[in-house]
């Protein structure tokens, strides 16, 4: 009998060795070429096949025959792409080959993916995007801080909106419904106002009921989603050689709690499982651990983290989540509203000259409410936040010049600058304390609430220049420079219960970043480049939370340790990759190698600390023991990657492609206080000591080793139009949740059809997704449950779903 697991793995292989060879064989017959599709992965339009980048774009044609309604579908149909889902439509996670974060902007570390709506810089939650007014969007796999700036260390995802039709006025309006309450309904209009403005409008309503019931009350309001937007775009071409285009776009969200459900630890590290160790003469001496436990020694949680039905509260009834006490909560899920403005002007002068403005603005109001207990009541070390109202508000700004593109020897540059301002009331009960349950909060006022204030600020210019040249006709030598300054300020203050006191504790620091990328690219023939680079890319530093910064209220316990900031990340690439076509241009093949060192990775680290005075034997007194989490520096990490894609037009009626990253990322020089506690006897010393709280080769959390996708598009003429039948899927490796690897987010493998058929402008199809019910988790964190043990809460995956869609063009 083959496990769960290693059947996922098989079907990935017979997948990937299927359409890698079907796409490799030979192909008769005259079908239509494989689409060339423009990108603009380097701030100007190329095609994709021509440049020495790792780029996938994903266009509207295959958001739509795929069914792809969100950004954590995309992200399974790239790869080298992951999307951490923990913290359901908010607090975006992506990462990219590898590198991604453990924290959130409300740690104060950002994510290393840039975003980008048609080229303009945005610091948004990408989650509850709507797709179907798109033209494409384009992920841009490595270091892209040169050329694009903060935050695009890792790579970057540029959404390209649609332009408006120049000739006549068209439309369309899409329709879907399926499984728990899934519906969506949208619209589109475009075309011409004048001879010299064109516009374009979309409206869109998306509704999700939700497949899980709380085990707490038993209420079936838990992830439930629904969003409500409209943007529209104005383009404006005064003259041939000038052109404008501005867009607006709103969008409110409310969505019910996070599904996710709470496990406790299974193994006692200090007795049974694993066995502790003692220095003694400079070398580790392994102990008897039967029957005994360390002081300070933590239960863990070790192996595969079970799907909701495994668990013990929930193997009676499917779909059981929690228990979830939303009862506490003065406000349950997540209510967001939010603006993002963009606008551009380009200008053509001289003799090929180009110079361009780029304007971009975003507002967001968001209230949430959690019970990240997950207890049905608080227990201590585990936490729950009934309130929390976040504002941020960003802008950027650039100016751009690039002499023509026809020249031997190119060149361009700008000026950028960025500010983004955000602030967050975060509310959490301050009656908690051993398993003592609180009563509901009458307001925001009441003390038995604490309150954090947190207000963070961030100003970013910068400088930036590109020189290409042709060294010979097929042989190009492109250099990218960019100087950066990024002054981050942080201001907080505190109310703890019914003591109203107030700590303010401003800082601010400044971050001075220099970029670079150099890249070679050779044409051996028309269907093949060849290419290679070098590049250093950085993610600022920042700030970390208010304990972690003002310890005036703080008794720390042995081996606490809090950090007011951490350094800049900074990783220095080496690539080597090719773009081949061939078969009369009706198969592609590319493929890249990568080797970063990463300098400084940003990782999440606890501590502990005490709200009383130590006992005489230095323990904290009962329930007056709290635990925090804060941003902590790896000094070095090596991460190794290969990535993979292919497609080909097997036949007029046939198109297949698939996709394959592998990735291997080690910590090289590393300390976790955690690890250490883990492992070894008296572990809040043993936290504290570099050698041996050493996470040095220990695989990096959060990244999968292995990530396979392939998608099957096959059409058949009939006597009233044509059938279709759209095939795809994703298998992604298991991965490891924190940097001890002991608690592993299982392989899972997620299948997805569309069938239907298409009449003059209008067409029908009926789709399944995850058809085989994967039942893996999505994600998972580590909390704290009380000083010594670990729980981890589990983010559920959706189970199989099933609807049909309508799309009608006019």
């Amino acid at each position: 009998m083959f496990s769960k697991n290693s059947m996922q793995t098989r079907a990935a292989a017979v997948f990937l060795g299927l359409f890698s060879a079907t796409s490799l064989a030979p192909i008769a017959g005259y079908g239509q070429d494989v689409e060339e599709i423009i990108v603009t992965a380097r701030k100007r339009e190329e095609n994709l096949q021509d440049i020495g980048v790792s780029v996938t774009p994903i266009t509207q044609a295959v958001l739509q025959q795929h069914s792809i309604n969100s950004v954590r579908e995309l992200a399974r149909q790239v790869p080298g792409l992951t999307f951490q889902e923990s913290f359901g439509r908010r607090d975006d996670r992506p990462g990219i080959r590898g590198q991604t974060s453990i924290g959130t902007i409300d740690f104060g570390v950002e994510s290393g993916t840039a975003i980008f709506i048609d080229g303009i810089y945005i610091n948004a939650d990408t989650a509850a995007f709507g797709l179907h007014d798109l033209e494409r969007v384009e992920i841009v796999r490595g270091p892209q801080s040169a050329l694009y700036g903060r935050n695009a260390y890792a790579g970057s995802i540029n959404f390209v909106t649609a332009p408006p039709s120049a000739d006549e006025v068209q439309g369309s309006i899409r329709a879907r419904y399926g499984s728990y309450g899934e519906g969506e309904a949208s619209v589109s209009a475009s075309g011409p106002m004048s001879e010299t403005m064109a516009a374009t409008f979309h409206a869109r309503y998306y509704t999700y009921d939700g497949q899980f019931t709380n085990a707490y009350d038993g209420s079936d309001d838990v992830g439930d989603e629904s969003t409500r937007s409209v943007a529209a775009g104005f383009f404006y071409t005064p003259e041939d050689n000038i052109s404008m285009r501005a867009r607006v776009a709103y969008s409110k969200d409310n969505d019910g709690h996070i599904p996710f459900t709470m496990i406790g630890p299974n193994a006692d590290l200090g007795a049974g499982n694993i066995c502790s160790f003692f220095p003694i003469g400079g070398r580790l001496v392994p102990l008897p651990c039967d029957g005994f436990r360390f002081a300070g020694s933590d239960d863990y949680y070790i192996g595969d983290l079970p799907a909701p039905d495994d668990l013990p509260t929930t193997d009676a009834e499917e779909d059981l989540v929690g228990p979830l006490n939303e009862d506490l909560l003065l406000h349950s899920g997540l209510e967001r509203e939010s603006i993002i403005f963009t606008a551009r002007a380009d200008v053509e002068f001289g003799d090929g000259y180009l110079f361009s403005f780029l304007g971009g603005y975003h507002t967001e109001d968001r209230q949430t409410g959690s019970d990240s207990a997950s207890l049905g009541r608080i227990n201590s070390g585990l936490s729950m936040f009934p309130y929390s109202d976040r504002d941020l508000e960003d802008y950027s700004l650039e100016l751009r010049l690039d002499s023509p593109r026809d020249n031997r020897f190119r060149w361009g540059g700008g000026l950028f600058y960025y500010k983004e301002e955000l602030t967050e009331d975060e509310y959490s009960y301050a009656c908690a304390s051993g398993f003592i349950t609180c009563t509901r909060a009458e307001s925001l006022e009441d003390p038995i609430l604490n309150l954090g204030v947190t207000t963070r600020v961030t100003r970013n210019w910068a400088a930036y220049g590109s020189l290409a040249f042709d060294i010979m006709d097929n042989l190009t030598a492109t250099a990218e420079l960019r100087y950066a300054e990024d002054k981050k300020e942080i201001v907080g203050a505190e109310r703890r219960g019914d003591a109203f006191t107030d700590n303010f504790f401003p800082d601010s620091r400044i971050f001075y970043e220099a970029s670079a990328r150099f890249l070679l690219e050779y044409k051996l023939n028309e269907d093949l480049l060849l290419y290679g680079s070098f590049a250093r890319g950085n993610k600022p530093g920042g700030f970390n939370g208010n304990s972690n910064r003002d310890t005036s209220h703080i008794f720390a316990l042995d081996g606490g340790r809090r950090l007011a900031s951490f350094e800049e990340e900074i990783g220095h690439t080496i690539e080597g990759g090719f773009k081949a076509s061939g078969l009369d241009n009706r198969f592609y093949l590319n493929g890249s190698g990568f080797f970063n060192n990463v300098r400084n990775a940003q990782l999440t680290q606890t501590f502990s600390w005490c709200l009383a005075a130590l006992t005489e034997i230095g323990s904290c007194p009962t329930g007056q023991n709290r635990s925090g989490a804060n941003i902590i520096n790896m000094r070095e990490v090596e991460i190794f990657g290969v990535e993979l894609e292919a497609g080909a037009v097997v036949t007029d009626n046939l198109d297949v492609s698939v996709g394959y990253a592998w990735v291997d990322a080690e910590i090289k020089k590393g300390t976790s206080r955690d690890h250490g506690r883990l492992f070894f006897p008296f572990g809040n010393a043993a936290g504290n000591d570099p050698e041996l709280s050493s996470v040095a080769g220990k695989k990096m959390p959060r990244i999968s080793e292995h990530q396979v996708n392939f998608t099957v598009d096959y059409t058949h003429p009939v006597s009233w139009g044509e059938m279709f039948l759209n095939l795809n899927g994703a298998y992604e490796s298991e991965r490891f949740v924190q940097v001890s690897n002991l608690a592993i987010i299982p392989s899972s493998f997620e299948m997805n059809f569309r069938f239907g058929g298409r009449y003059k402008n209008y067409e029908v199809a009926l789709w399944g997704k995850n058809i085989w019910n994967e039942e893996a988790p999505v994600d998972a964190l580590r909390f704290r449950d009380g000083d010594f043990v670990r729980a981890f809460q589990i983010a559920n995956r959706r189970g199989s779903a099933f609807g049909f869609d309508f799309a009608g063009e006019f």
